[in-house]
């Protein structure tokens, strides 16, 4: 059965300080402007999370609770240390929300196909609907930009 995460994407984060950046402030899972990356909004879907659980925090393994997913305990020898590290798929998500070279399209196109893998489909919310598939979304995506302006 394929399970749903949802992006928000009045809320999220992405893309460094490049000219396919969204949001305000620096790229946290929550940072202090109120936005989110895309493993901060996930994260709270996934797990008990709250806002101030993810704030300032840079990626899955600084929390220190499990999110399915996104982090794991870290093995030492045979046994579970104390302290998470980021399971692979959330190291490839960070990078893809995190690059400077991809559209948010782009970036909503290979996240969707990352999380597939998983059994996940992820859904645009543009804050009046939810976007099931990328053809609508770059105008979508340019509406919303201009609104802004």
């Amino acid at each position: 059965m394929t399970k749903t995460l949802i992006l928000n994407y009045s809320k999220w984060r992405c893309g460094g300080d490049s000219i396919n950046k969204i949001g305000r402030g620096d790229t946290y899972l929550r940072n202090s402007s109120g936005f989110e990356c895309c493993l901060g909004q996930f994260a709270k879907q996934l797990g008990d999370i709250k806002n101030k659980d993810i704030l300032c925090v840079g990626y899955p393994d600084g929390l220190d609770i499990k999110i399915p997913l996104l982090n794991i305990k870290e093995k030492i020898g045979e046994s579970e240390g104390c302290c998470f590290t980021n399971t692979p798929l959330a190291d490839k998500a960070a990078k893809i929300n995190d690059s400077d070279n991809t559209t948010p399209a782009e970036k909503i196109t290979a996240l969707r196909k990352l999380f597939a893998k998983k059994g996940y489909k992820i859904l645009l919310f543009l804050g009046w609907a939810v976007m099931k598939n990328t053809e609508p979304l770059q105008d979508s995506i340019n509406d919303i930009k201009n609104r802004m302006r």
